[in-house]
């Protein structure tokens, strides 16, 4: 595996590609049309916008895994179903991140790395989360 920034437009835009596929099959069953439109949203305004950081995953010549953030805090965390379980989520927040919007699913792996949670689940124009920090 392979940890790199991504700075063509070209990766960026593969990077929200594999941010919203695993979005529509993971996440968006657990929530309301709001939360899902909403989501949708944010990505088209990174599409727009370059307001986050993005890194990526490359596993057998391809992006398996996408971070995107703020300078300080996780934004987005994406990774290949097929990929999960193989430490690419791990491997990308390796390296000083100390806060996270965590969707309330992937609470277990964010506490397996070394965060817990500072709030109960928040919800944001239909998006929810739990903010964690790095203990």
């Amino acid at each position: 595996m392979e940890i790199r920034r991504l700075e063509s437009d070209k990766e960026i835009g593969l990077a929200l590609d594999l941010a919203e596929r695993v979005f529509d099959a993971v996440n968006a069953p657990a929530y309301s049309a709001e939360g899902v439109d909403s989501f949708h949203g944010c990505l088209m305004m990174f599409r727009i916008f370059p307001v986050l950081e993005y890194w990526g995953c490359f596993a057998e010549g391809r992006l398996v895994g996408m971070l995107g953030n703020n300078g300080t805090q996780i934004t987005l965390l994406f990774v290949d179903p097929l990929w999960q379980g193989r430490g690419v989520g791990r491997a990308l927040i390796q390296d000083g991140f100390d806060q996270v919007k965590a969707f309330p699913g992937s609470v277990p792996f964010y506490v397996k790395c070394g965060f817990e949670a500072t709030s109960e689940v928040e919800n944001e124009d239909g998006i929810e989360y739990v903010m964690m920090e790095r203990i």
